[in-house]
C-alpha cells in the first residue's frame, strides 16, 4: 500500500514538474527576440545595396575552382539570394553575423603595428600569440568577403582588401587562399 503511494505522488510531482516545463518553454517561446537579436532584424535590411556582386569562378592549372573550399559559385549566390529574401535560416545566421565585431565596417587587423597601421605588428610564426592574430585575421577577411557578396556594399570589400590584399582582389570577386 505504501509503494503505491509514493508511485502515486510521484507520478503527480512529475505531470507538475512537465507542466512546469511545458508552460516555460512556451513562454520563452512567446518572449520578443533580444535587443541584440531585434537591432540585428532592424539592420538587416538596411545592410543591402542594389548592387549585386558578380562571382567568378576560376580554374588554376592543376584543376582547383575558386571558390572551392567549402563553398561554391552556387552556394554564395544561393545564400545571397536566401538572405536577401529573409529566408529561414538563412536570415537569422545573416542577422547573427551583423553582430559580429568581424562583419564591423570599421574592422581592423589583429596584427596591425601601433606605430604604422599600414604595416603588420610581426612578421614572425614564430609564437601563439601570433598565430591566434592570424587565425582572427582570416575570420575577419572571410566575413567581410561574405557580408560583400551578400550586401554588395563595397566597403566591406575595401576593408577585406585593405587589411589582407592577399585574400581578396580588386579584380572580379574572388576568395583566395595563399
Amino acid at each position: 500500500m505504501m509503494k503505491a503511494w509514493k508511485k502515486r505522488m510521484l507520478d503527480h510531482a512529475l505531470k507538475r514538474m512537465m507542466a512546469v516545463i511545458a508552460s516555460i518553454s512556451l513562454a520563452a517561446a512567446l518572449l520578443p527576440l533580444s535587443s541584440e537579436d531585434a537591432a540585428a532584424e532592424a539592420a538587416a535590411p538596411s545592410a543591402f545595396t542594389d548592387h549585386i556582386p558578380s562571382i567568378h569562378e576560376t580554374i588554376d592549372e592543376s584543376g582547383f575552382k575558386h571558390p572551392g573550399v567549402g563553398l561554391t559559385k552556387e552556394i554564395l549566390e544561393n545564400v545571397r539570394t536566401q538572405v536577401r529574401e529573409q529566408k529561414e535560416p538563412w536570415n537569422t545566421y545573416f542577422n547573427q553575423m551583423l553582430l559580429s565585431p568581424t562583419a564591423s565596417k570599421s574592422v581592423t587587423s589583429s596584427n596591425q603595428s601601433g606605430a604604422d597601421p599600414n604595416k603588420p605588428a610581426s612578421d614572425a610564426f614564430n609564437s601563439q600569440g601570433f598565430n591566434s592574430r592570424f587565425i582572427a585575421d582570416g575570420l575577419k577577411a572571410y566575413t567581410q568577403a561574405l557580408m560583400y557578396v551578400i550586401t554588395g556594399d563595397e566597403t566591406y570589400r575595401s576593408n577585406g582588401h585593405a587589411h589582407h590584399p592577399d585574400l581578396v582582389t580588386d579584380g572580379p570577386f574572388e576568395i583566395r587562399l595563399f
